[in-house]
């Protein structure tokens, strides 16, 4: 059923956060290494077009990303796992400009920036005692979060091959807030000229000079342009493929997770696309991936 797929680290957690905090930044540069090395001639290698090739990154210094990002692209990499919010880590946001040099690399490469749901390390909840569902409910919307983010960053108009892959929050979202968002981009201008610094103890806002080419002239253009959404069941969504835009959007399994469906993964992808086109069901499936990660999958298994 399933002829190639993306694998996330997991035990160093989502996008490698935990190499970050181990407190020695020379082990935790090994550590990275040593991982990469592993997903690359070890892992992926072992099955070849079988495995798509994703990697980590230092976080806590762009430089040494950038070093590792050419390393390992080098070495045949075609994805990086990235944050869905740096900020919670304890890293500079991608609005501060200090992710600017690694963006140009990965825009220069063309590697995806692949961001799974928890790889801020931050679950959202409404209290200390709210029950595990709040979670389990509302961490998809942590991606949600991150796409105004990207959006609003002036980072994809400035880097026109940016990718980025939303790993594992649903798609149903997504026209809403792309409709927001086309709202806030035409009715609130005067963002163009001033972001608005808030102190969150009295609410008051303080207007700063930003750069008006950072404001988006179209964010449903900037996300059909740049952003893919992943879902693994998803009715609602896949109901509204033509809202998000079927060349942004691919199927996922996350075997052997609890929201997975496998071993009825194909049966229940087939339902979800249900009266879609043979092109919009080979997009969804394979065809968005093929494209979006340069990445020829091995001939279809046969059985002797």
């Amino acid at each position: 059923h399933v002829i190639a797929g993306l694998n996330f680290p997991f035990f160093p957690r989502f996008c490698g956060q935990m190499f970050a905090h181990l407190g020695d930044r020379d082990l935790g540069l090994k550590c990275v290494r040593a991982y990469n090395d592993f997903v690359i001639d070890e892992w992926c290698a072992a099955a070849p077009g079988r495995y798509i090739p994703m990697v980590i990154i230092p976080l806590w210094d762009t430089r040494l990303a950038v070093e590792e990002t050419l390393r390992c692209a080098g070495k045949g990499a075609k994805a990086i796992a990235f944050s869905e919010n740096l900020h919670p880590l304890g890293f500079p946001s991608i609005h501060s400009g200090a992710w600017d040099d690694f963006f140009a690399v990965v825009n220069e490469t063309k590697m995806p920036l692949c961001t799974h749901i928890g790889s801020s390390s931050v679950s959202p909840t409404t209290s200390p005692d709210a029950p595990f569902g709040v979670q389990a409910v509302n961490i998809n919307l942590n991606l949600a979060n991150s796409t105004t983010d990207w959006l609003f960053s002036g980072k994809l108009q400035k880097y026109p091959d940016l990718k980025i892959v939303l790993a594992e929050g649903g798609i149903g979202w997504i026209p809403y807030l792309i409709e927001r968002a086309e709202h806030v981009a035409t009715d609130y201008q005067y963002l163009r000229a001033n972001n608005w610094a808030v102190d969150p103890a009295t609410m008051r806002l303080t207007p700063v000079p930003t750069d008006p080419q950072i404001f988006p002239e179209s964010p449903r253009q900037l996300f059909r342009d740049h952003m893919y959404g992943c879902f693994i069941e998803d009715d609602f969504g896949a109901a509204n493929l033509d809202s998000i835009g079927v060349d942004n959007v691919m199927i996922e399994t996350d075997y052997p997770h609890t929201d997975s469906l496998w071993p009825n993964s194909l049966q229940a992808a087939h339902k979800a696309l249900d009266g879609r086109s043979d092109l919009d069901k080979y997009k969804v499936l394979q065809g968005n991936a093929r494209r979006v990660f340069d990445f020829e999958p091995a001939a279809y298994p046969t059985l002797a």
